[in-house]
């Protein structure tokens, strides 16, 4: 019978109550960032196409890409401390008391790592899109220098 030592036995704990007690409220902050990120980016898109420039929109994005890259890999990192407990001890729960606890944490896992998987991949998205707009912004600031304001007919700057 496997016996898990007493680091394995805390992992597991603080991974059960980070994900009982936080995941509902990590994965609240990764929809409302999803949400406010993905109107933050459809501003800044709806700029481009209008030849605005403006920063905030890309700020805004810049930030819940990073909330949501923090919130991802919280999520992540903690379904990646049971399952390398699961894979470098297999069955190391089994016919303890903690063998119940331990599936239930493995069921929180697979919502909290998809989570997490979602969260860093928007957020880095984000991150991209926001660069990008401040980089094409002042390129574009550059190029009219002269005081020519930039117009919808003006042609814009493309990559």
């Amino acid at each position: 019978m496997n016996t898990p030592t007493p680091e394995q036995i805390q992992t597991l704990l603080s991974t059960y109550d980070l994900l009982n007690n936080s995941g509902t409220l990590l994965v609240g902050v990764l929809v409302l960032g999803l949400l406010t990120g993905t109107v933050a980016t459809g501003i800044l898109l709806w700029d481009w196409s209008r030849n605005q420039l403006r920063n905030w929109p890309a700020i805004t994005a810049i930030i819940f890409g990073a909330i949501l890259n923090w919130a991802g890999y919280v999520l992540y990192g903690a379904a990646g401390r049971i399952i390398s407990i699961e894979i470098t001890t297999p069955r190391v729960w089994v016919g303890t008391e903690y063998e119940a606890l331990s599936e239930q944490v493995k069921v929180m896992i697979g919502a909290g790592g998809g989570w997490g998987v979602i969260g860093i991949t928007a957020g880095a998205l984000f991150i991209l899109l926001g660069i990008v707009s401040i980089v094409k912004n002042f390129l574009l600031r550059r190029r009219n220098k002269a005081g020519t304001p930039v117009s919808n007919d003006a042609p814009s700057l493309r990559f």
